[in-house]
């Protein structure tokens, strides 16, 4: 379990990394100028985000809410349920946002868009690190 954790705590990083990285792009006006190396980037991001929001859910989850201390199975479950709404709007923002003329003629929206969808992640990913990702969990 140990090795999954460490795999779940880089993918935090890397998504971080991305989703940086898209909001560097916005703000190059690349939106607007390679509207294709915005999706791209986006696909990418969505894919790691995805692969994941599965490790979590097979691996994760089912760990920490049978975990023997009833503390860290009340958190795993808060946590588990609080990640729905972000997961759903994850996915709806991605899905919206596949097609690069809607991204370059809407611009200004995608990138308000993304910026609050990407901040809810850091801060999802904040959470996780310093609630669920502790190693006492996985002794």
């Amino acid at each position: 379990m140990k090795q999954q954790i460490n795999v779940m705590l880089r993918q935090h990083k890397d998504i971080l990394e991305k989703a940086h990285n898209l909001i560097g792009l916005l703000k190059a006006g690349t939106a607007t100028n390679d509207p294709k190396k915005v999706k791209d980037a986006l696909f990418n991001l969505s894919g790691l985000i995805k692969l994941h929001l599965q490790m979590e859910e097979e691996y994760l989850y089912p760990k920490l809410i049978n975990h023997e201390d009833r503390d860290v199975r009340v958190t795993a479950r808060k946590l588990k349920a609080e990640m729905i709404p972000i997961t759903n709007a994850y996915i709806d923002y991605a899905n919206k946002w596949t097609n690069t003329e809607m991204i370059a003629s809407k611009s200004k929206e995608f990138y308000e868009e993304t910026r609050n969808i990407l901040q809810a992640l850091e801060s999802r990913i904040k959470t996780e690190d310093e609630q669920l990702y502790l190693e006492r969990y996985f002794v």
